[in-house]
């Protein structure tokens, strides 16, 4: 069952299980309540003992069922009633041959499963300190940084496996054309999801902009008229196909000959501008793309130094994770992230 809080979801459930339980004749180990947090199950727990409470004080029911219900409520902290996670770990520890576990096995709390994690990233940089790699990794992004990256990746490392696998790694080996292609694509849906329209629209005053050039110089002022031609063309040109590189020399060209690189308006060319001009209206589109325009330094050969520090990273990620598994292991340990 799902909807927003507080609109009576744990009352509903409540009343749910007493029903389940009088009609069906069922044993309190014959059903099960599952709910999201820790919080919310203490809250079900509670309730539902209210619940059978006030109905045995009410004592209408016939004898077999106050019987009955009066045994569950004795065994009332023995039902499943608890979050997915606790529900699956009871049944590991039911079968723990089967699930290759130790019997004693126990779920670490979260505070120490985050110290552990921490702790094991520390070991493994300070084992590694003299791999190149790793001295590079940390040299780049600081060392806390570095470890609060880690903590993320391990602490996730379930998504964390998947993302290598779907991104950086195919059967465990580098595929960098892959990554590219995935990087490629996601940029070009993420620039139609939120940047197509406001940089089509920033084409639109540039006609104009040709007719606004102030500069006394004829030849200077053709130079520049052609140039904002070959703009326009250019920006048709990555519209059609959206290659990025060619988004990196558009911009050039604006910071080159229309805007400075803080993206005022260059006086010289444009010196009438005012609220109401077209070099005005163009500037405002491209402050509103500034973001993006900063964010996308795209070339084949800058992907690759990514892609090779992201490896870098990954092998410190994996060794991280192996020894957080072992830190586990010797401590008889298991957390809801441990696949099964």
């Amino acid at each position: 069952m799902t909807a927003n809080a507080g609109s009576g979801k744990t009352f509903i459930l409540t009343k749910r299980f007493i029903e389940t339980i009088r009609r069906k004749r069922i044993k309190y180990n014959q059903i099960v309540a599952i709910t999201f947090t820790e919080k919310a199950s203490a809250e079900l727990l509670a309730r539902i003992s209210n619940e059978i409470d006030d109905y045995l004080n009410k004592n209408y029911s016939s004898l077999p069922d106050l019987v009955r219900i009066k045994e569950f409520r004795e065994h009332i902290l023995s039902a499943k009633i608890s979050t997915i996670h606790s529900f699956c770990f009871d049944l590991l520890k039911e079968f723990p041959v089967e699930a290759g576990i130790d019997p004693s096995t126990e779920v670490m709390d979260e505070l120490h499963k985050r110290e552990l994690i921490e702790r094991s990233i520390e070991d493994t940089l300070i084992e590694n300190v003299e791999n190149q790699d790793v001295r590079e990794i940390l040299r780049i992004f600081g060392k806390e940084t570095t470890i609060r990256q880690l903590k993320s990746l391990v602490e996730k490392r379930y998504f964390t496996d998947q993302l290598i696998e779907k991104i950086y790694l195919r059967d465990n080996k580098s595929d960098f054309e892959n990554y590219f292609n995935y990087v490629n694509t996601t940029a070009k849906e993420y620039f139609n999801a939120y940047y197509f329209d406001k940089l089509k629209l920033a084409t639109r005053p540039l006609s104009e902009v040709k007719d606004e050039v102030t500069l006394k110089k004829k030849e200077d002022r053709d130079e520049l008229i052609a140039s904002i031609t070959d703009l326009e063309n250019a920006f048709d040109k990555f519209l059609d196909d959206l290659n990025f590189e060619l988004l990196n020399s558009i911009f050039q060209t604006i910071i080159t000959i229309l805007l400075t690189k803080e993206l005022k308006i260059r006086k010289k060319p444009f010196a009438d501008a005012n609220e109401s001009s077209a070099i005005t209206q163009f500037q405002k589109i491209i402050l509103e793309l500034k973001d993006f325009f900063n964010n996308v330094k795209w070339d084949k050969e800058s992907e690759k130094e990514k892609y090779r520090l992201s490896l870098s990273l990954i092998d410190i990620y994996k060794k991280s994770k192996e020894k957080f598994q072992l830190l586990k292991s010797l401590e008889g340990a298991l957390d809801f992230d441990d696949p099964f």
